[in-house]
């Protein structure tokens, strides 16, 4: 966030207890405001707290014009405020209602200075935190290190991995369900942590299990995902720590409780980390309306976008079914089809302006995005697109900052688009949702 950026502040009903948190709020936040107008219902009584607020806002803010009136037009507010959205809004309005809601918008007040911070760290490099750990912005997706159809050579993946640290990705999302059971990625970090052990202590691993990938079936009861777990902690041998599990896939017949609560008893044991969600990009947006992404808020659940990039859709690299090598696994895509491909690309192209517009690439568009739609909601998210080539890491990680009307252009082209094919095919849809 640029320092010369100034907002207008609106606090409406700013009163008694919720003025205190509302000044630590203030004060706390690196915005800076042109104007700061308190407004208060006409059967509100200007307290002495009040009058100790409106004077502390007058000292700190000497620049700002300040001043309070009387309001009554709840209503209006409440859609001005859903309206100015974030971020770089030019107008913050933050309706406190005596009483009756005070609670609940000093939870709304905190959140927005919290999603403020959060976007702050992002556009300035600062890092984020997972299971207690520093990571980038970006991660790193581990599918191309071990990929069933077409792994690339070991040193060639070490240098990957070695570019994707130098340039702050340190999120490294792997998986038992890449590769083979005898070659995945658990085999590839192990090998690599014992080339280069001083940077075991650098990285937040992240391991996808509880699917199998032969028979496409999910594997998540509770003795599954211990066995899961166990196997996965057999595999690392002690040369790395699992920070983060992610059962790949949920079964529908296993209620989500178990799943997460079989997976917590190795949180709580000290074994792994953490518990992570995955899955969002441009191609994915239904974790922001079906209710996963509050719930991630919650309860403090980092969302690995997987395949953030729409699967090299967002790349700009292929146009049609043949730009994929014979054995690329997403040949048996539905989206990916002849029939589909065309109506695809349509979003691509439209994002591919917005992109020209910021000078930037498509790709970078699509995974800030992401990060900033996430932390819309209070929620972190961590895109982790993926690559065998290490001169594209750079690119890659590079996070840009959108400003609000460029979120909206973003959001008005997802509103209109169509993404036709499901995201894979017909079998494996059920393991998708709960």
């Amino acid at each position: 966030m640029a320092a010369s950026t100034k907002n207008n502040m609106i606090i409406f009903g700013a009163t008694g207890l919720i003025g205190s948190h509302i000044t630590n709020a203030i004060l706390k936040s690196k915005d800076k405001f042109n104007k700061i107008e308190i407004f208060t219902s006409p059967n509100t009584i200007w307290t002495k707290s009040d009058d100790a607020l409106a004077g502390l806002l007058r000292h700190k803010r000497r620049a700002c014009d300040f001043s309070c009136r009387l309001c009554t037009a709840w209503a209006c507010v409440s859609v001005k405020v859903v309206s100015e959205g974030y971020p770089k809004p030019h107008v913050l309005a933050v309706i406190v209602q005596q009483d009756r809601t005070s609670s609940a918008t000093i939870v709304a007040l905190v959140m927005y200075f919290k999603r403020r911070r959060l976007v702050d760290k992002i556009s300035s490099g600062m890092p984020l935190t997972i299971a207690g750990k520093p990571v980038g912005a970006i991660g790193y997706g581990c599918i191309p290190l071990t990929n069933y159809f077409t792994p690339i050579p070991k040193e060639q993946g070490f240098a990957v991995l070695k570019e994707a640290l130098k340039h702050g990705a340190n999120f490294w999302n792997g998986g038992w369900i890449y590769g083979t059971p005898d070659w995945n990625s658990l085999h590839f970090f192990r090998e690599y942590f014992e080339k280069f052990p001083d940077d075991v202590d650098k990285v937040v691993i992240s391991i996808k299990g509880c699917f199998d990938m032969r028979s496409g079936t999910a594997n998540a009861d509770r003795e599954s995902v211990r066995q899961a777990i166990e196997k996965c902690l057999e595999l690392a041998d002690g040369k790395f720590k699992i920070d983060v599990f992610q059962a790949a896939r949920l079964d529908p017949n296993v209620p989500v409780e178990e799943t997460v609560g079989a997976a917590a008893e190795y949180v709580k044991a000290g074994k792994i980390g953490g518990i992570g969600l995955m899955e969002v990009s441009l191609f994915e947006t239904s974790i922001f309306t079906d209710g996963v992404a509050e719930a991630c808020k919650e309860f403090d659940i980092p969302i690995v976008a997987y395949s953030p990039l729409g699967r090299g859709f967002l790349t700009g690299q292929m146009r049609r079914l043949d730009d994929l090598p014979e054995k690329d696994v997403r040949r048996m895509l539905p989206r990916f089809q002849p029939e589909n491909l065309d109506v695809n690309l349509k979003l691509v192209e439209d994002v591919e302006q917005i992109a020209k517009k910021k000078a930037c690439t498509p790709g970078q568009i699509a995974t800030t995005w992401v990060i900033q739609q996430t932390a819309l909601m209070g929620a972190t998210a961590i895109p982790t697109p993926g690559t065998g080539n290490p001169a594209r890491i750079e690119e890659n990680v590079k996070v840009v900052e959108l400003t609000r009307n460029e979120l909206k252009e973003i959001n008005n082209v997802l509103s209109k688009a169509e993404v036709k094919g499901d995201r894979y095919p017909a079998q494996f849809e059920k393991w998708l949702k709960v």
